[in-house]
């Protein structure tokens, strides 16, 4: 059995720290990542974040390129969605 590695368990463990009061951490998690806009996004997105830091340490990963283009189709639709509904873009365009 491969020892696990002690960058990833004092992560999980931050992770844990933070979805223990998700309300209290939205302030500190939101003046890093400025997309979560309420304390229920921030709870999925530490959930996100636990359950790909234990993939890791499993050793299930993803290729880098996989993960790029999901991240680019998730900024397309979010785009797409922004258009369609006007959504901070100034009259007119």
């Amino acid at each position: 059995m491969a020892e696990e590695d002690p960058t990833i368990a004092r992560d999980i463990a931050w992770v844990d720290e933070q979805l223990a009061d998700p309300e209290a951490s939205f302030e500190t998690l939101r003046s890093e990542f400025c997309f979560l806009r309420s304390a229920a996004e921030a709870r999925r997105f530490l959930e996100d974040i636990r359950e790909g830091l234990e993939d890791f340490a499993a050793g299930r990963t993803v290729p880098h390129e996989v993960v790029v283009r999901e991240m680019e189709e998730r900024h397309r639709r979010h785009r797409s969605s922004a258009l369609t509904y006007n959504i901070g873009m100034p009259k007119g365009h």
